[in-house]
């Protein structure tokens, strides 16, 4: 076996070049998410002015709706994306669980998924929903949901109206 001083040195090449292996994909991604930034100011969106949503969500998001007249309601945005409610049964046996479909584009999904995990934390409107919710004794990941499912409506009017987005607290 070799000695201690042999290992310790080759364990801190291979650490010193997964190091560099992290910093070059780092780099990689940093510039892929400015040209995804760049091409993505050239489309007229408003998405990014919705909390959770920055030039790459909002490119993934607008890739994977295109065009929003196609959808007739924000309904059927989260029936697209796997976000609606989805009852389990068995014959004549219902459940009275109900699920996330995930039927729907699982890349949209995610996107939503994480704008609004993101949107719960920074902006009042979806941190008073996510509170109610709490309040009603609905886990952490259930809230996420329900406020993804939020996020689609927002989207929705967000993308059909062309105007950006400004937050409606609930009243007092």
């Amino acid at each position: 076996m070799a000695p201690l001083t042999e290992r310790v040195g080759a364990y801190s090449t291979l650490l010193l070049l997964y190091l560099a292996q992290l910093q070059s994909l780092q780099d990689g991604a940093a510039s892929l998410e400015r040209r995804i930034a760049e091409i993505f100011s050239q489309f007229d969106s408003t998405l990014t002015s919705i909390t959770g949503i920055g030039p790459v969500l909002g490119a993934l998001i607008l890739s994977e709706i295109r065009d929003i007249s196609c959808l007739a309601s924000a309904d059927r945005l989260a029936a697209y994306a796997g976000l609606n409610p989805k009852a389990k049964q068995s014959g004549e046996t219902k459940s009275s669980a109900v699920h996330m479909s995930k039927r729907g584009s699982p890349y949209l999904r995610r996107a939503l998924w994480m704008a609004g995990a993101i949107a719960v934390r920074y902006d009042p409107m979806f941190k008073a929903y996510y509170e109610k919710k709490a309040a009603q004794g609905m886990r952490h990941i259930n809230i996420i949901g329900h406020v993804s499912k939020k996020m689609t409506a927002v989207i929705f009017a967000i993308m059909r109206d062309n105007k950006p987005y400004e937050p409606i607290l609930p009243a007092a």
